[in-house]
């Protein structure tokens, strides 16, 4: 309540000021972990699929750098590293969503399984 009660004392400048400051602050850390490329939104999209666990992905684009989703980009390989790969069925719709989402053939996405230290595994398991 003192910090409320302070912000209610301040004159219009100095409330601007405050405000300027904090939302400066806001986009800082916002800025700590950006999705510029869209990659995270498919991870954690994928990370729903029943099963699946915790999820992390990485595309690559046709021009070797890592492909963007609001990009004019063509995706040509996905990795997919997933706590619950290890079931065939959970495998297979990470693969079928990541090949829907970029328009990839079968052969161009990988799927791992994520071990609990947060190592991977070849996609059959440890």
């Amino acid at each position: 309540m003192k910090l409320i009660d302070k912000l209610k004392s301040l004159r219009g400048g100095v409330l601007a000021a405050v405000l300027l400051i904090v939302s400066l602050l806001i986009s800082l850390i916002a800025r700590v972990s950006p999705d510029v490329n869209g990659v995270n939104e498919i991870a954690a999209l994928l990370s729903k699929i029943d099963g699946a666990g915790r999820v992390e992905v990485y595309i690559s684009a046709e021009d070797g750098g890592e492909y963007a989703l609001s990009s004019n980009q063509r995706a040509v390989g996905a990795v997919v590293v997933a706590e619950g790969a290890a079931d065939i069925g959970v495998s297979l719709k990470l693969r079928r969503a990541v090949q829907v989402l970029c328009s990839l053939p079968y052969e161009a996405v990988e799927i791992y399984v994520m071990g609990g230290d947060g190592k991977i595994y070849g996609s059959g398991g440890k």
